[in-house]
């Protein structure tokens, strides 16, 4: 043989892996029950040929058994995640609940402040029927010759609705 060549590393003969061992936690649970339940199960006399028929109707009732059980864990969490869901449903209509009672009191204020205010700004006479700036929709006027006598002073307090919000 050559110095430069490589050897060919020895390849398997087998057309799989060998299997893992029992115990190995990277196989799924399902398997895992299943060696658990064959464990139980008598073998022949020197662990070779094929299952009786005893093994055979054990092993079928393991399988039944197993299968019942998936059937039962894939309800459980349907369940799980319907009822998940429904929380989830419940905390956003309360939050909404929440933020539509926050609104509601913010404007019941403000009317309250408007009801208040009965008082002209400019000069500060009361009138059962008061306009309010059309801008910040705060400060109360008798009428427009106060609004527009009064400008200059509230031009620099004045915030406009749409910037509150």
């Amino acid at each position: 043989m050559q110095q430069g060549a490589q050897q060919a590393l020895p390849v398997s003969r087998l057309p799989f892996d060998p299997p893992l061992p029992l115990s190995n936690p990277r196989r799924p649970p399902t398997l895992q029950m299943i060696a658990a339940q064959m464990q139980g199960v008598p073998r022949p006399q020197g662990g070779q040929g094929p299952p009786t028929e005893q093994q055979s109707a054990q092993l079928a009732e393991s399988a039944q058994q197993l299968a019942e059980s998936a059937q039962q864990l894939a309800r459980q969490q349907q369940l799980a995640r319907q009822q998940q869901q429904a929380r989830q449903q419940q905390q956003a209509q309360q939050q909404a609940q929440q933020l539509a009672q926050q609104q509601a009191q913010q404007q019941a204020q403000q009317q309250a402040q408007h009801q208040a205010m009965k008082v002209c700004a400019n000069c500060k006479g009361t009138l059962v029927q008061l306009n309010v700036c059309g801008r910040c929709q705060v400060t109360a006027y008798c009428g427009v010759a106060c609004q527009h006598a009064h400008w200059p002073t509230h031009a620099r307090e004045c915030i406009p609705v749409a910037q509150k919000q």
